[in-house]
């Protein structure tokens, strides 16, 4: 739906020029001003807004792959969330990787370290691609699996996307409790997850995100039943403000704002839970805004690409800050925010003409079946 498309897009762009504006503007101001916690509130916020529509596509994607008789399709899910995840992931690898090589090789700024002196904070010490992390990221096992190494440092958003795919997963395998073998694909995988998701490493944080993930998730189902036009839907909504607001203040006490203002970095688990009753919060009155039918077409088309622009603006940006940081030093935080717009005004175009081969499922699964059929008459 346009709502969420829109949301979706949105959210992206978001994120992409906080980063921009981190990366390039940041080393005048430093951590924990102004600048910085009101850029790192509208990345996460905008990150919150991603779980919530993630869940909300998720369901509506397993309602669609049901066969004739209504049972779960498994394998036909599984496939479409492979081509959704992993084409752009592969994309955004190689281009870290690209960028790291060229910077390396030529010695750029940001080869060895980004600073020239003065800078109060940079983004990254220097541009990296540690070969260790890269199974655990193609793999999508950091942050759930215990053992498993970070995502590479120089693609920073990757970090959430183990999450999603676990969540994907997770639902895959309790749908697929109402299949023909339930046992194999519902049941047995289903306890196995559930197993890694108690030993996870990732503490409240994990836990705060997977029931942000199911908020979207329940509101998908609560549309897709037209529950939301109910007559009882204000009663519920009021008493889950109250219950939300009451959650916010328990959990966060003297220091809610704070823990508002700044939940998923160095104030812990508190903030992270209060992050999580915002999350509701904003599920709700995304409800809010479905039930009185809101036409919603602002960057719509965003939404086409903006998983892409997710995965591949950060390590670009670091390649445009090893160019131009050296010119720019001397003149200061204004024309460094200048830069930061256009650097994210140009990667918008360039995720839009890779989206839309690596985001195509379509064309990818037709290309994909082609090799395989070659492959077979060979």
């Amino acid at each position: 739906m346009d709502l969420m498309s829109s949301i979706r897009g949105i959210a992206a762009i978001v994120v992409a020029a906080v980063h921009a504006f981190q990366v390039f503007v940041l080393p005048y101001f430093g951590l924990y001003g102004v600048a910085h916690l009101a850029t790192s509130f509208l990345a996460t916020y905008a990150v919150i807004a991603f779980f919530i529509v993630s869940g909300f596509m998720i369901h509506l994607s397993v309602t669609n792959h049901r066969d004739a008789d209504g049972k779960f399709d498994t394998a036909s899910y599984f496939s479409a969330r492979l081509l959704r995840i992993y084409p752009p992931l592969l994309t955004a690898v190689g281009i870290s990787l690209v960028v790291y090589l060229v910077m390396t090789g030529l010695e750029m700024h940001g080869s060895k370290t980004f600073r020239l002196g003065g800078e109060l904070f940079v983004s990254r010490e220097r541009v990296e691609f540690e070969w260790d992390r890269l199974p655990a990221t193609l793999l999508l096992v950091y942050n759930v699996f215990p053992g498993a190494t970070q995502p590479l440092s120089i693609d920073g958003p990757l970090w959430t996307l183990s999450f999603e795919w676990w969540f994907y997963m997770f639902v895959m395998f309790a749908a697929g409790v109402s299949s023909r073998r339930p046992v194999l694909f519902g049941y047995l995988p289903l306890a196995c997850l559930l197993l890694v998701f108690h030993k996870q490493p990732s503490g409240v944080l994990f836990w705060a995100l997977f029931f942000v993930w199911m908020s979207g998730f329940l509101l998908g189902h609560l549309y897709r039943k037209d529950a939301l036009s109910s007559r009882w839907f204000f009663p519920v909504a009021a008493l889950t403000v109250f219950f939300c607001i009451a959650g916010i203040v328990l959990a966060g006490g003297t220091r809610t704002i704070d823990y508002i203002v700044e939940p998923l970095q160095r104030l812990g688990n508190r903030a992270h839970v209060v992050m999580m009753f915002m999350a509701f919060l904003l599920t709700l009155a995304l409800a809010t805004v479905i039930r009185r039918g809101a036409r919603v077409r602002f960057l719509v088309d965003t939404a086409d690409f903006s998983y892409t622009l997710y995965l591949i603006h950060y390590p670009l940006l670091l390649f445009a800050f090893g160019l131009l940081h050296p010119l720019l030093h001397g003149f200061g935080w204004v024309v460094s925010t200048f830069a930061a717009m256009l650097v994210t005004l140009l990667i918008l175009p360039v995720a839009a003409r890779l989206a839309a081969v690596v985001e195509n499922r379509d064309l990818i699964a037709s290309k994909l079946a082609g090799c395989f059929a070659r492959r077979v008459t060979r």
